[in-house]
């Protein structure tokens, strides 16, 4: 599994949730296993988004790919920082 984590400020969730809802379902992302969104707690304008993918020849491709519009549309910066990496360790605690 690799992942592609990136934040962004949005100006607008709701806006910005319908436009990534549209997009994912537009066609489908070959390798795309899971997608995860946190909002920030002390600023409802910060969201973190995670991508998880089956390999890393997906999840580059899915950055290559990127629909510089779509973006747009969602009111996010074209090119954001994006961590592409693999879990070296998950530790669960109990509680």
């Amino acid at each position: 599994m690799v992942i592609i984590v990136s934040t962004y400020e949005v100006a607008d969730y709701e806006r910005w949730k319908r436009a990534l809802d549209r997009g994912l379902a537009h066609q489908p992302i070959p390798g795309l296993l899971a997608h995860r969104l946190y909002r920030a707690v002390d600023d409802a304008d910060e969201i973190l988004v995670q991508f998880e993918f089956d390999d890393l020849e997906h999840a580059n491709a899915f950055l290559a790919g990127a629909d510089e519009a779509w973006l747009e549309r969602a009111g996010l910066d074209v090119y954001p920082p994006a961590f592409v990496g693999e879990p070296i360790e998950a530790v669960d605690y109990p509680g």
